[in-house]
């Protein structure tokens, strides 16, 4: 008698169950600790050796099984499809009705934007350095003097 061999779950499968935990989710939204233990007690009967295998992640070369990297490459997956949203350890369910428009609107924020700008005194928008003038108020920016680089001897 031969044995089949099992296969490892794919991410394509992990991200099938995480849309239907946000689906059945009353808020449309879960913390990334409960959907991994969620994931576990639902899929975790099917993991193979090579799904609980630890690999090494990212720079610091964290020990982490496979299954969670796949997890990582499901979300990544409904990300791109635009069908949820992470931020800060949460996965947010785009589609759920708009009562839950705030939750949605958190999640698909912009973060900070970390490129240099000047603000205006006038209005305190942001303007771009290149800019002469604000585009919210028509206040115009005084000249910058040039920076000088003074390099060690």
């Amino acid at each position: 008698m031969t044995q089949t061999k099992k296969a490892e779950v794919s991410a394509e499968s992990m991200s099938l169950v995480m849309m239907e935990m946000l689906a059945e989710a009353t808020d449309g939204y879960i913390a990334q600790e409960d959907l991994e233990a969620r994931i576990l007690e639902k899929l975790g009967h099917a993991f193979t050796a090579a799904d609980r295998r630890k690999m090494l992640i990212g720079r610091q070369r964290t020990p982490r099984p496979k299954w969670k990297n796949n997890l990582d490459w499901a979300k990544s997956l409904a990300t791109k499809r635009g069908l949820i949203a992470v931020r800060n350890g949460v996965i947010v369910l785009v589609a759920k009705t708009l009562a839950h428009r705030n939750a949605i609107y958190w999640a698909g924020a912009k973060r900070r934007r970390t490129s240099m700008r000047k603000k205006c005194d006038q209005c305190g928008s942001y303007q771009r350095l290149a800019a002469d003038k604000c585009v919210e108020c028509g206040s115009i920016f005084p000249e910058s003097t040039p920076k000088r680089f003074i390099t060690p001897k």
